[in-house]
């Protein structure tokens, strides 16, 4: 008993052994509620971030959306890397494919026309050191195919905390149509406002050609009441004015507009042509000319060795300038009619002096005398001009069978509109 007792006394403490068990099974359980907030974070992170991968999946398909319905081309300029992003649209606008035309700044800056250039960029700096509050700019751009295209440019840069431009988005609207009408009438108010008669006419078809970017422009005005004969009035031919001719019409209903578009392929149209091949046209356009009761009174035509590319503001343009000529036709044919009936005033106030002062036969012979001349004088004012062997739209293709010659802008089933 003795022993015993005396072991159990010997034997080692156990109590901090359980202490320590506690402690740790307390750090277990704490450790656990820390690792369960930590779940409860990373659960809460993982949601945020699948909305904000959802959220921008969606302001994706929303910028993808703008990019593809969108008529203006769209732009964004990292001005730190200098790369830029160049929209499909804004790229087609210059007649690029998306693959043709490469993202970055400078693809930009070298299309920029040579004209326009020093102030865009000048105009550029000035927002970038944000002396205006936005970029605004309207410009030339070089397309595919050498020509220019005229855009509105609108941007908004993004600085940074120091002050430093890193950022720029901005669009580009189409606008040659706008600005070819534009040009259009100023050409025809400087060009032609201090003009009138023959010398408008010159004019007319010099600064027609020149807007048209075409070679050849004519006016004709008809010269019998049937509508089936016409003469030039002026023929403008690249480097100046041909001579006016004179050339019989074909007799065919017009269309309701009386215009007659051919875009391209002329010259396939009109092979067999020995007058009409040494021009080499390619591209006719013509549209009538009406007086202020809207009576057909001549034609407004332009041709080209190129096709013409088909868009709306071409004829726009030509009417603007069809509405001068046919105003300016309408005053002269007035002029012609009222010296017309001033010359019958006075033939009839000289035929009733010779019946009164002058014996019968006398009388008659000096009014025969009278008629004869009056009647040639009317003659040479329809036909005085010489008739040209070279005119360009004798053999219409619908009268060539018939050897007449058309009447500009006259309907055809190869007549493009």
């Amino acid at each position: 008993m003795i022993q015993l007792n005396s072991s159990i006394r010997n034997a080692p403490c156990h109590q901090p052994t359980l202490e320590a068990l506690l402690q740790r099974i307390q750090e277990l359980e704490s450790k656990n509620q820390q690792l369960d907030i930590q779940i409860r974070e990373s659960k809460a992170a993982c949601q945020a971030l699948e909305t904000v991968e959802k959220e921008l999946r969606e302001s994706e398909e929303r910028w993808q959306l703008v990019l593809r319905g969108n008529n203006d081309g769209i732009w964004d300029w990292n001005i730190k890397t200098n790369e830029a992003f160049l929209s499909p649209r804004w790229k087609e606008m210059l007649g690029f494919s998306d693959e043709e035309l490469k993202n970055c700044h400078q693809e930009w800056v070298a299309r920029i026309h040579p004209d326009d250039r020093d102030w865009v960029l000048a105009g550029l700096q000035d927002h970038l050191e944000r002396k205006t509050p936005y970029n605004i700019a309207e410009y030339r751009l070089r397309c595919k195919d050498g020509s220019y295209k005229w855009v509105l440019s609108r941007g908004q840069a993004l600085w940074d905390e120091a002050g430093n431009p890193v950022r720029m988005v901005g669009s580009n609207t189409d606008i040659t149509d706008r600005k070819q009408r534009e040009e259009a009438w100023r050409l025809v108010v400087e060009g032609t406002a201090a003009t009138t008669g023959s010398d408008f006419f010159r004019s007319c078809t010099r600064y027609l050609a020149e807007v048209m970017g075409a070679r050849y422009a004519l006016v004709t005005r008809f010269t019998d009441a049937s509508c089936t004969r016409a003469r030039t009035l002026a023929f403008w031919q690249g480097e100046g004015w041909g001579e006016d001719f004179e050339y019989d019409l074909c007799v065919t209903t017009p269309t309701e507009t009386g215009r007659c578009y051919y875009w391209e392929s002329t010259e396939a149209l009109f092979r067999e042509d020995p007058q009409l091949s040494p021009l080499a046209v390619q591209s006719y356009l013509g549209i009538p000319l009406r007086n202020c009761r809207d009576e057909l009174v001549g034609y407004l035509s332009v041709m080209d060795r190129q096709p013409i590319i088909k868009d709306s503001g071409k004829n726009l343009i030509l009417r603007i300038f069809a509405a001068r000529a046919g105003a300016e036709l309408d005053r002269l044919l007035a002029e012609d009619s009222l010296k017309k009936q001033a010359e019958k005033d006075n033939l009839l106030s000289r035929v009733s002096r010779h019946l009164i002062d002058q014996d019968l036969d006398t009388a008659i012979a000096a009014v025969l005398q009278e008629l004869a001349t009056f009647t040639e004088s009317d003659r040479r004012l329809h036909h005085e001009l010489p008739r040209s062997r070279l005119h360009p739209l004798e053999h219409h293709p619908r009268m060539v069978s018939r050897g007449h010659s058309p009447l500009p802008g006259q309907a055809s089933s190869r007549c493009q509109r």
